[in-house]
């Protein structure tokens, strides 16, 4: 299917403030190698939310992988607990092409 320039935009991801949690894995699965940009978050609004989230990840000692979208792209990040606060690096993508 080839694609013309008109229909480009509507490829686009939807804007939104979610962040999907994809699954929780050991700390010790990613190295530093794989971390590209933290991103700070904070509770906006949903206080309750966001520290029943943190305690979470800090009993089970794991990391959180989840997905959104930030100015019209998609990102793949890991979720981590520092002190009582969240943390989202995004990880790099490798993609393979077919050869």
């Amino acid at each position: 299917m080839i694609l013309q320039p008109e229909e480009l935009p509507a490829l686009a991801p939807a804007a939104s403030r979610n962040i999907q949690l994809c699954r929780f894995v050991e700390p010790a699965l990613l190295s530093d190698q794989w971390y590209e940009r933290p991103y700070y978050l904070g509770p906006d609004g949903h206080e309750v939310d966001y520290f029943a989230l943190a305690e979470a990840l800090r009993r089970r000692k794991s990391v959180g992988i989840a997905r959104w979208v930030m100015c019209k792209k998609r990102y793949l990040g890991a979720l981590y607990l520092q002190d009582t606060h969240l943390i989202m690096i995004t990880l790099q993508c490798i993609c393979r092409t077919p050869t």
